[in-house]
C-alpha cells in the first residue's frame, strides 16, 4: 500500500493552495417541513434556533441533533441535548402536577 501525501489543493480558477491537512464536512440539508409549517424561528441554514435546553422560539416545541442550530453534529451532542429537553419537560410536567 502506498501512503500519498496531501500537497494542496487546486481551486476551480487553476490558483493552488498548498496545504498538509483538509478536513471535509458533509453538510446537512434539514428536514424542517414540520418547523417551517408551525412557524418556529430558523437561521439562515433552516435549522432551529433553540435556548440552551433545546426549546424552540414556540413552547414545549423541542429540536435535538441535526436540526438545531449553532451546534456540533456529532451523536454525543445530540444525546446530550435530549437529556436537557427530557429534564426541562419533566419539570414542566411535574410542576404541572403539583398545581392540580
Amino acid at each position: 500500500m502506498q501512503i500519498k501525501k496531501l500537497e494542496g489543493f487546486v481551486l476551480a480558477n487553476s490558483k493552488k493552495l498548498p496545504a498538509q491537512l483538509g478536513v471535509v464536512r458533509m453538510g446537512i440539508r434539514p428536514r424542517n417541513a414540520l418547523a417551517k409549517m408551525v412557524g418556529v424561528e430558523l437561521d439562515q441554514q433552516g435549522c432551529v434556533k433553540t435556548d440552551e435546553d433545546g426549546e424552540s422560539s414556540i413552547e414545549n416545541f423541542f429540536v435535538i441533533g441535526d436540526l438545531q442550530a449553532n451546534t456540533m453534529n456529532q451523536v454525543y451532542t445530540a444525546w446530550e441535548q435530549a437529556v436537557k429537553a427530557a429534564d426541562k419537560i419533566n419539570a414542566r410536567l411535574r410542576r404541572l402536577k403539583f398545581e392540580k
